[in-house]
C-alpha cells in the first residue's frame, strides 16, 4: 500500500507541472518538453529560462528556430548559449562563414551580408574584415568609407593583418602627407593630419604619434599619452609600438610600472621579429620578473639577440655570465671568456671587469686543477655566483642569499642527508667594501648536523674516507665526545668536527687562501663596528 500510494504522488506531481508548466520551468522541463515533441510549451518553458540567462534555455531555442527554418535566428540564440554549447557553437559559426563567402563569391551580396553582419556581431574577425570590403567596394550596397574603415577597425583591433593593410591603403595619402610633415619637423601639422587617421585605427600613425609625445616633439614629453597611442597601435600587433609600451611599462612612465605587462609586449614584440626585444624577453626570463624564470628560454633568447645584433656588449656580457655559471645549458668558461673579450673590446667596462675576474679565477684553478668538487664545481676559484646557481640546480632551497652577508644560507635536507642547514661562505675580496658581490670566492662550505650519537659521526667519517681516503689527521675520541678529522686535498681543508655531545656535528670545506681573506675581513667589520660606539666622543685621558 505504501508503494502504491508513492506512485500517486508522483503522478499528482507531474500532473500539476503539465498543467502549469511556467510555474516552475526549469533546464530539464524545457529539454524534456521539447524532446518529447511539445515545442509550443518547450518554446514558453525555454523562452522564460532564457530570460534568466540560462545556456539551455538558448539552446533548446535555437533548435526550435531550426525546425522552423530560421537559420539566423538560431545561429544568434545558439550564440547566446555558447558558455554551455561552445563547440556547437563553433562547428555553426564556420558552416554559416562559409555559407555567406560562397554567396559573396556567386555575387548574393545581400545573403552573404545577413550572415556576415550577425557573425560579426558575434566578434568573428573574417566577417568584420567582410563586411568592410563590401562597404569600401559597395558591393549589393552603397559605397562608404566610413561603414568600410568601422568594420576594418574592428578586425584590425583583433589582429587581423589584412584589416590593418586596408587602413593603411585607405589612409595612403593622409599618412604619407603627415610623414612629409613629420620628416620636415613640422611635427604640429603632422599631428593635425595623422591625429583623425590614427582614430580611426591606422597604427603606423598612433606609433608616430607615440614617438611625439614619448620624444617630446609638441613641447615638453608626455609619456602618458605616448603610452595611450603605443598601447593602441600594440594591441593591432605593432611590433615597434609593443617594445615601446614596454619599455614605459618597465620604467613606470606614464603609466604604473607593471613587469607582467612589459614582459608580455616585450614578448609580443620579439614574436614578431624585432631584434631590440629579445635581450628584454632574456633578461626577464632569466631574473623571473614578469614572467616564471627560465633560464633555459632565457638563453636561447641571449643567443638569438646576439645573432640579430652581433655588435651589442649588453648581451654579450650577459650571455658570457651564463655560460660560466653553466645557466640554461652546459658550462663553457672557453666561450664565456670569448664573449667577456668582445664586449669589453666594445668599450663594456662591466665586461671588462668579468674578464678579468674570469681569468683570475682561471689561473686560481689552473693552480689547483685538482681541488675537490662541489656541485660539480672545484671549490678553489669557485665565485659566489656559480655556486648559487651550483648549489640550487642541485636541490639546496634558499633561505637567504644577500651579498651584504658573508654566507649564504640553505636547506641542505635534499643535498646532504641528516643535514639541517648549509652556509656558504665568501671573501669579498673582489669590491674592495664590506659589501660582497657575485664575483667573490668561496671560503667555506659548512654543513649542520644535530647529532650527537657516535655511529653517526663514524659513518659520516667513512662517507668522506670512501670519497676522499682516510684522514690525514685525527684529534680527540668520538667515544669521549669530542672527534676532529681533517682531510688535506690540493688547498682545500676537509674538517669534520663535533664538540661535546650536546653539540652538532659539523661538515665544512675550507679552501686555504679564501678562508684566510674572510676571517680578516670579518675582523676588520667586527673592528669598524666596534669604533663606531666610540665616534664622535672626546678623550676621557
Amino acid at each position: 500500500m505504501k508503494r502504491m500510494f508513492l506512485g500517486f504522488g508522483i503522478l499528482a506531481i507531474l500532473a500539476g507541472c503539465a498543467s502549469n508548466p511556467l510555474e516552475n520551468p526549469t533546464a530539464q522541463s524545457c529539454a524534456e518538453y521539447y524532446k518529447a515533441g511539445d515545442k509550443q510549451t518547450a518554446e514558453a518553458v525555454c523562452g522564460k529560462i532564457s530570460g534568466w540567462g540560462n545556456s539551455d534555455g538558448y539552446y533548446y531555442l535555437s533548435k526550435i528556430e531550426h525546425d522552423k527554418g530560421n537559420e539566423l535566428k538560431r545561429l544568434g540564440l545558439l550564440y547566446k548559449a555558447r558558455r554551455a554549447y561552445g563547440s556547437e557553437y563553433k562547428e555553426a559559426e564556420k558552416e554559416y562563414l562559409e555559407r555567406a563567402l560562397s554567396e559573396k563569391k556567386n555575387k548574393n551580396y545581400g545573403q552573404a551580408k545577413e550572415i556576415f553582419e550577425i557573425l560579426a556581431s558575434h566578434n568573428n574577425v573574417r566577417s568584420q574584415r567582410e563586411l568592410g570590403n563590401i562597404y569600401y567596394y559597395g558591393l549589393g550596397v552603397a559605397a562608404s568609407t566610413d561603414k568600410a574603415v568601422s568594420w576594418f577597425k574592428k578586425a584590425s583591433t583583433a589582429g587581423d593583418q589584412y584589416s590593418k593593410n586596408s587602413l593603411n591603403t585607405i589612409f595612403a595619402d593622409d599618412y604619407k602627407r603627415g610623414l612629409k610633415l613629420y620628416e620636415s619637423k613640422n611635427y604640429s601639422e603632422a599631428l593635425k593630419v595623422w591625429l583623425p587617421i590614427a582614430k580611426e585605427g591606422h597604427y603606423d600613425a598612433q606609433g608616430y604619434l607615440g614617438d611625439l609625445y614619448r620624444l617630446g616633439k609638441l613641447g615638453a614629453p608626455d609619456y602618458s599619452e605616448a603610452a595611450k597611442w603605443y598601447s593602441l597601435a600594440a594591441d593591432q600587433d605593432g611590433a615597434y609600438e609593443s617594445y615601446r609600451l614596454a619599455l614605459l611599462l618597465n620604467d613606470g612612465q606614464g603609466v604604473s610600472k607593471n613587469t607582467r605587462e612589459a614582459y608580455k609586449y616585450f614578448k609580443k614584440a620579439a614574436d614578431k621579429g624585432y631584434g631590440s626585444a629579445y635581450f628584454y624577453v632574456a633578461y626577464f626570463l632569466s631574473k623571473g620578473e614578469g614572467v616564471t624564470k627560465d633560464l633555459i628560454a632565457a638563453r636561447k633568447w641571449y643567443e638569438k639577440a646576439l645573432i640579430k645584433d652581433p655588435e651589442e656588449s649588453v648581451v654579450k656580457n650577459n650571455l658570457a655570465l651564463m655560460y660560466q655559471r653553466g645557466e640554461g645549458g652546459d658550462r663553457d668558461l672557453k666561450r664565456a671568456k670569448e664573449l667577456f673579450k668582445l664586449a669589453a673590446d666594445a668599450g663594456n667596462e662591466l665586461a671588462a671587469n668579468n674578464l678579468k675576474s674570469l681569468e683570475k679565477m682561471l689561473a686560481i684553478q689552473k693552480k689547483y686543477p685538482n681541488s675537490p668538487k662541489l656541485f660539480g664545481i672545484h671549490t678553489y676559484g669557485a665565485t659566489r655566483d656559480e655556486m648559487r646557481s651550483a648549489i640550487k640546480s642541485a636541490g639546496a632551497t634558499v633561505i637567504r642569499e644577500k651579498y651584504s652577508y658573508f654566507a649564504d644560507t640553505y636547506n641542505s635536507r635534499q643535498v646532504m642527508p641528516g643535514s639541517y642547514e648549509m652556509l656558504a661562505f665568501y671573501s669579498q675580496e673582489s669590491d674592495g667594501n664590506d659589501y660582497g658581490s657575485s664575483g667573490d670566492y668561496l671560503a667555506q662550505i659548512q654543513y649542520k648536523f644535530r647529532s650527537s650519537s657516535k655511529w653517526y659521526i663514524d659513518e659520516i667519517r667513512d662517507i668522506l674516507s670512501q670519497k676522499y681516503g682516510y684522514p690525514d689527521s685525527s684529534y680527540g675520541s668520538a667515544h669521549l665526545g669530542e672527534v676532529t678529522h681533517y682531510w688535506y686535498k690540493n688547498g682545500v681543508t676537509i674538517k669534520l668536527e663535533r664538540g661535546w655531545p650536546n653539540l652538532d656535528l659539523l661538515l665544512s670545506y675550507n679552501v686555504s687562501d679564501f678562508k684566510s681573506k674572510m676571517d680578516s675581513e670579518i675582523e676588520a667589520v667586527k673592528k669598524r663596528e666596534k669604533l663606531k660606539k666610540y665616534e664622535g666622543s672626546s678623550s676621557a685621558f
